[in-house]
């Protein structure tokens, strides 16, 4: 659509809300959590019903900065009701988590990458409109997760990324892809990090549960792929790959010690969480984007 079409409509995103729709199985054994209906009112506002669809929501080879050109029709655009938008859908689509995460890190520049990225999370939405996550009944109530992070990814700053999921009832039940406080000084400390934030958000989820009155079986498994930071987070003593680390990340080693959490290590192209750090390869995304939302039953 040209800016000057941009420019005389009127995007009110008002009547937009978050819209969770509930598919259940036929015996109600599972049931799916997608936003549909939302995800076609959102192309409508923006114009981009006829869009061309595409398989991933972003482009592996394009890096954001804020330092990227803009041109004199940036103001013309929505971009702040775009991303604001989009961000509604992570309530059932973790698998546009990273891609969106990117995008609302820009809203006072609006570039035209930035711009075209929206867009493309936006058509891959439409594509795949239908997908939800996915829960099954089972007897017993488990927790797992996959956690990563990616080294000083921002071009601008130099902080990484850090991404988890949290399985229960066999589909995610949380996820996070969100840039770290602060900068690591190595790829071990930016995973060391990552972990911590996930073990903090598996011990509330525990909590919660335990407040509820419903039993966790079993351990709570932690996936991780860096063999360092597994080191660090299972051995007590400071030395000197760890002694510059904050010291509010090292409660983790006495969760691993106590045997509240495990810690598993596990193929970087089998780790999940990955999707959650950074835009993936075609490849790489759709190894795993099934194992987080789901079409049909």
């Amino acid at each position: 659509m040209s800016e000057e079409k941009f420019q005389a409509q009127n995007f009110d995103t008002s009547g937009i809300y978050l819209g969770l729709e509930l598919d259940w199985s036929e015996g109600g054994e599972r049931v799916k959590v997608h936003q549909t209906s939302y995800i076609e009112k959102l192309l409508q506002v923006f114009r981009m019903e006829d869009s061309n669809n595409v398989d991933t929501p972003a482009l592996s080879k394009i890096r954001l900065s804020r330092t990227d050109p803009v041109s004199e029709n940036a103001t013309n655009r929505p971009y702040r009701s775009l991303i604001g938008g989009l961000l509604y859908t992570l309530g059932s689509r973790p698998d546009v988590a990273s891609a969106i995460r990117t995008c609302s890190q820009y809203m006072a520049e609006g570039a035209d990458l930035h711009w075209q990225a929206g867009k493309r999370i936006l058509r891959y939405l439409k594509g795949t409109k239908e997908k939800g996550v996915v829960y099954t009944k089972q007897e017993h109530y488990r927790l797992q997760a996959y956690c990563d992070s990616d080294w000083a990814q921002d071009p601008d700053d130099r902080k990484s990324v850090t991404g988890y999921v949290i399985y229960a009832q066999g589909g995610p039940v949380v996820w996070k892809s969100k840039k770290q406080a602060t900068v690591a000084r190595s790829s071990a400390e930016a995973e060391y990090v990552a972990l911590a934030d996930t073990i903090s958000e598996l011990l509330w989820i525990k909590m919660a549960l335990s407040e509820l009155k419903v039993p966790i079986t079993g351990e709570i498994e932690i996936h991780i792929d860096n063999d360092a930071a597994k080191s660090m987070a299972e051995n007590p003593v400071n030395h000197e790959r760890t002694k510059h680390i904050d010291t509010a990340f090292h409660f983790i080693r006495e969760v691993v010690e106590a045997k509240v959490v495990s810690l598993y290590h596990v193929n970087t192209k089998k780790n999940i969480a990955d999707l959650f750090t950074k835009a993936v390869c075609r490849t790489d995304f759709h190894r795993h984007v099934d194992d987080l939302v789901e079409s049909s039953f």
